[in-house]
């Protein structure tokens, strides 16, 4: 082994030990919040996800690689760390959390070659679904008052007397209150997860996939909308303990199955049906 490529394995060695002592705390404050946090309980296997993917790409594109310095990685890198800092001095760890995203991909820059570090965005940024943001409430709060809002114009629609108070909906006998859990964030959080991955392995044009990202959006509200409706209609038809206890658990499992399957049919008929062959065999390489 030559003596440059040498020092260039011992930086990378000595820049990877300081990333894990660096963020130690970050990924205690991380593992806490993934416990704790309902809408961040998938945190777990956000990393493993993550690292897989960046796995895949390193065994099928390593023969392009090019390990070396490079500015750019490492103007990533330097980026990242001024944003750590700004979340040390305001005590925000998820800002340190953030910075996890470009000091990685600067990092992998260095081992791939900045122009094959590309290849590496996708598992990169999907880091993001594992960081619990500090607006999450206030976004959920949103969603449940919006949704609410939407029930309340379809149930005057149909004739049926209805006075909404924010979040909660008020019928002639009975009322309901859109808690934060049935708000419809978590629909959206746990569909983007699985849909985004899909449609990074979906052998398809950006702008196809860009299309199928944008439509999980309005799919999940509109689900949602449409639960809290059907449990109005039977609660009004079977009763309250009936609509809050069996009709809201199936609802809860059917609702994002159904959409999911919506983003399917809708892939196949834009002509994103083909997966990438290079997460199935190792043989054939990943498209460019």
């Amino acid at each position: 082994m030559r003596s440059d490529n040498v020092l260039q394995y011992f930086f990378l060695f000595l820049l990877g030990s300081v990333f894990c002592i660096l963020y130690f705390q970050v990924f205690q404050w991380l593992f806490f919040s993934w416990q704790h946090n309902p809408y961040y309980n998938h945190g777990f296997i956000i990393p493993f996800i993550s690292g897989f993917l960046i796995w895949r790409i390193w065994i099928i594109k390593r023969k392009d690689f090019v390990p070396g310095l490079n500015l750019p990685g490492l103007f990533l890198i330097i980026a990242g760390l001024f944003v750590y800092t700004a979340g040390q001095i305001y005590a925000a760890y998820w800002i340190c959390a953030l910075s996890l995203i470009p000091v990685l991909q600067g990092i992998l820059s260095q081992i791939s070659g900045w122009k094959n570090s590309t290849q590496f965005l996708f598992p990169v940024i999907f880091l993001i679904f594992m960081i619990p943001l500090p607006f999450i409430d206030y976004v959920t709060t949103c969603f449940a008052v919006f949704s609410a809002y939407c029930v309340s114009i379809i149930l005057h629609a149909c004739g049926i007397p209805v006075i909404v108070n924010g979040a909660e909906i008020f019928l002639t006998d009975s009322s309901f209150r859109i808690g934060l859990p049935c708000s419809g964030l978590k629909t959206l959080i746990s569909l983007l997860i699985p849909s985004c991955l899909l449609i990074f392995m979906y052998d398809c044009s950006i702008r196809q996939k860009l299309l199928l990202f944008i439509v999980i959006f309005p799919l999940a509200l509109v689900t949602n909308i449409v639960r809290i409706l059907l449990l109005v209609i039977f609660s009004q038809v079977y009763g309250p303990a009936y609509a809050l206890k069996t009709a809201h658990d199936y609802l809860g499992i059917m609702m994002p199955i159904l959409v999911f399957i919506g983003i399917l049919a809708l892939a196949r008929s834009i002509g994103c049906s083909t997966i990438k062959k290079g997460f199935i065999s190792s043989e054939p390489d990943l498209p460019r």
